[in-house]
């Protein structure tokens, strides 16, 4: 029983760690993503504002 756990251990901490790896890429990319959407707003808003005195 040892010996079959020592076996598929390795092999799924690795897949765990693939996982977490590209989870973390993921997130990091959403999170660039929102912050680039969000200055990108703000710059419109900012336009809208000085051409036509809205507040978006």
């Amino acid at each position: 029983m040892a010996g079959t756990a020592k076996s598929w251990f390795p092999e799924f901490h690795e897949y765990l760690k693939r996982g977490f790896l590209l989870n973390l890429q993921a997130s990091i990319h959403l999170f660039l993503h929102l912050v680039e959407s969000l200055a990108m707003w703000r710059r419109v808003s900012w336009r809208l504002h000085q051409s036509y005195g809205i507040d978006a």
